[in-house]
Formats: structure tokens, sequence, C-alpha cells
């Protein structure tokens, strides 16, 4: 009966030492990133980007957006060899590093590395306020208000505006004031105050 238990207890070791041996091996694959990591087009909540995939069967990648200035990771698997992949949901005026990674049966290669900015997003509602300080035969001062907070979509502040009379662009400035000059006396203008 002690030898049985002895031999018992020995094909267990060994099946375990095979086991681990043969998990090793699978574990040793080298799986190759995918290649040309590329970035197409970067909005204010979203980046198109474009990869090489590999050609080996049964990979699949995980996609890494790690912010560079604040605390921002979001993290995108894709099952599919796709060679274009349109990333949504990132913040607005943020730089990231995008590391993607090839899986291959739970090995994961090193990562391919691309680095892109989101644009600013553009506040939903419109300067408040909006008033003529001074006015003349031929010139108008006008002034505004940021505006509502709520309708600021995350930003810090507004970083430019842009100034239109009667539909065309007539220049930008980062304060809350522009003085139009040139207008033609007796007609009415149609000025737009654009964040």
């Amino acid at each position: 009966m002690e030898t049985q238990v002895k031999i018992a207890w020995w094909s267990i070791l060994v099946a375990l030492a095979i086991n681990c041996h043969l998990g090793a091996a699978q574990n040793s694959v080298t799986v190759l990133p995918p290649s040309e990591l590329k970035v197409l087009s970067a909005q204010a909540r979203f980046i198109f980007i474009s990869m090489t995939p590999s050609l080996t069967s049964g990979v699949t990648y995980k996609l890494i957006f790690k912010s560079v200035n604040i605390n921002v990771t979001k993290t995108v698997f894709d099952s599919q060899s796709a060679s274009f992949l349109n990333i949504a949901g990132l913040c607005p005026d943020v730089d990231y590093r995008i590391e993607a990674y090839a899986i291959l049966n739970d090995v994961f290669s090193s990562p391919a590395i691309a680095y892109a900015t989101t644009k600013p997003d553009v506040p939903t509602g419109p300067p408040t306020n909006i008033r003529v300080i001074s006015r003349g035969p031929t010139v108008v001062t006008i002034e505004w208000n940021d505006p509502l907070s709520e309708d600021i979509n995350d930003r810090d502040g507004i970083i430019l505006y842009h100034i239109k009379l009667n539909g065309s662009n007539v220049g930008s400035t980062s304060e809350r004031m522009f003085t139009l000059t040139n207008l033609q006396p007796g007609r009415t203008q149609h000025i737009q105050i654009i964040p």
C-alpha cells in the first residue's frame, strides 16, 4: 500500500513537471508588435490611427492611451486585425502616448509607440452679454463675456475668439473686446463672435 502511494505521489510530480515545461515552451513564443503605427487625425475627443497588423493568425491587439500631462489612461482591446482604428471617448486638449501591443496566447509583444494631442473642445454656447462700448461713423468697439460655464465643455477658459463681419473673417483676439473699422455708415452690420 505504501509503495502505491509513493508511485501516485511521484507520478503527480512528473505530470506537474511536464505541464510546467510545456507551459514555459508555449510562453517563449516571440510576438512582434504591430508595425507602422501612425496617427492620421486627432480631434477634440477622438484619435484616428493606422497600423500594419501581424500576419500571424490568432493575434489580438491592446492599445493603451496614456496622458502625458494629466492622469488619464484609456485601454482599448481589438480582436480584429484592423488597419484603421477610430478611438473615441478621449479627453480634449491632452497629449497622449499611444502604445499598441500584439497578443498571441496571452504573450504580449513589445509596444509600438506613437504620440498625439487631441484638439481643444469648442464651447457649445455663444459668448454672453455682447454690447457696443463705443461707436463712430465707420468704427464700432464691441465687448462680451465668456460663454456660460456649462457651455465651455471642460475647457480651461477660451483661448481665442474669431470675429466675423457679414459672414467674412475680420480678425481674432484673445481678449473679450474687438474694434471693427472701415464700416459703411448707415448700414446694418452682422457681427459674429465665435469662441
